[in-house]
C-alpha cells in the first residue's frame, strides 16, 4: 500500500478553507495537507512558550544536526514537537501525562499517522533528555545517519 492509497484513509482536518498547505512528497510524488489556522496559531504558541526540555534539545542538539529541523511543526492534523523534512523524522518529548493509557492510545495513532506518510518517529520521555541527554542525541544522529535516501530531481 502506498501512501497515496493511505491517504483515503487517515484522518484529514476539516477543509482548507482559509488555511495554507504543506508539500510532502513520497517516492517522487506531491500531496498537499490543510494546515488549520488555529494549529498555526498554537505551533507558534508552544515555539515561544518551549519547556525545559524542549529548549535544552533544541539549543544543544537539534540546532547544531546536519539536516534542518522545526520547532512545533504542523503536519495533518498535529503539532510535532521537532521535524526534519529532510530526515522525514519526528521527535516527540513525552512528560509524564503520555503514559495514561487515553494519552498512550492518542499518541499509538498519533505515530500510526505519521508512519503512513513516511515520517519516522522518535519518542524520548522529558526524564531522557535530563538525565541521559547524550544518549537521546546520539540515538537522533543514528536515525538521521541511518534515514533513507531521498531521491534528488535530475535534470
Amino acid at each position: 500500500l502506498n501512501v497515496l492509497h493511505l491517504l483515503d484513509f487517515l484522518p484529514w482536518p476539516e477543509g482548507p478553507e482559509g488555511g495554507q498547505t504543506i508539500r510532502l512528497r513520497k517516492r517522487g510524488e506531491s500531496m498537499s495537507m490543510p494546515k488549520q489556522e488555529d494549529l498555526q496559531d498554537h505551533a507558534r504558541m508552544l515555539r515561544k512558550e518551549m519547556t525545559k526540555e524542549e529548549r535544552r534539545l533544541w539549543y544543544h542538539c537539534l540546532r547544531e544536526c546536519p539536516v534542518k529541523f522545526y520547532r512545533q511543526r504542523v503536519v495533518g492534523a498535529y503539532i510535532l514537537d521537532f521535524y526534519s523534512a529532510a530526515a522525514r523524522l519526528a521527535i516527540e518529548l513525552d512528560g509524564s501525562q503520555h503514559y495514561e493509557p487515553s494519552e498512550q492510545a492518542y499518541d499509538a495513532k498519533r505515530t500510526a499517522y505519521l508512519n503512513g506518510l513516511g515520517i519516522r518517529v522518535l519518542r524520548f520521555s522529558n526524564a531522557d533528555v535530563m538525565l541521559r541527554f547524550e544518549s537521546v542525541c546520539e540515538a537522533v544522529y543514528d536515525e538521521i545517519k541511518n534515514a533513507p535516501e531521498r531521491k534528488r530531481k535530475t535534470e
